[in-house]
C-alpha cells in the first residue's frame, strides 16, 4: 500500500500491484526464483508524472464529488505510464538490447542502487516529518529538497 502512496494514488491500488504481477508471472514466467512486484523508484517516477499531470488541488477533500474524478484521472495517468513503459520494454526485447546490461560494471550498479535508496529516502522525508515543501523540478532537485527540509526544521 505504501507504493501506491508513492505513486499518488489510493492505497488499494498498491494491493493490486502486489497481487497481479505475481499472478501473471505464474502463468507466463519462466524462472522459479525471479522476484516480481513493485519497486520504490518506479513508484516515485510514476508518482512524479501523476503529480505533474494532475496537481493536487488545495481546497479539495475526499468527500467532494471532484475527488472521485481526480482519482480516476490519476489512475488513468498511472496506467498510461505503466503501459508505455511496458511497450518500451517489449521494443527493447524485440531489438535484443539486453546485452547492454553486460557493459554496466559492478561499481556503476552499486552507485545506482545507493543513489536510488538516497533518492527514495529524501523524497519521503517531508512526509515522515510532516513538512510542507514547495515542489522543485529540474536538475539537482534532490539538493534543493534537502536544503528546503533543513531550512524548514529551523
Amino acid at each position: 500500500m505504501a507504493f501506491a502512496l508513492l505513486t499518488s494514488v489510493a492505497p488499494i491500488y498498491g494491493l493490486y500491484t502486489s497481487f497481479f504481477p505475481v499472478l501473471l508471472y505464474v502463468l507466463f514466467g519462466t524462472g522459479r526464483h525471479v522476484s516480481t512486484g513493485t519497486f520504490a523508484v518506479v513508484s516515485l517516477m510514476t508518482g512524479s508524472v501523476v503529480e505533474r499531470m494532475i496537481p493536487r488541488p488545495v481546497d479539495l477533500n475526499s468527500t467532494s464529488p471532484e475527488a472521485a474524478e481526480i482519482e480516476a484521472q490519476k489512475i488513468g495517468v498511472a496506467a498510461a505510464v505503466a503501459f508505455l513503459s511496458g511497450i518500451i520494454m517489449v521494443c527493447m526485447f524485440a531489438l535484443q538490447l539486453g546485452f547492454l546490461s553486460t557493459y554496466l560494471s559492478e561499481p556503476i550498479v552499486k552507485a545506482f542502487t545507493s543513489a536510488a535508496a538516497f533518492h527514495v529516502t529524501i523524497s519521503q522525508l517531508q512526509n515522515m516529518l510532516g513538512l510542507r515543501l514547495p515542489r522543485y523540478t529540474g536538475p539537482f532537485t534532490i539538493f534543493k529538497v534537502s536544503a528546503g527540509e533543513q531550512a524548514s526544521e529551523r
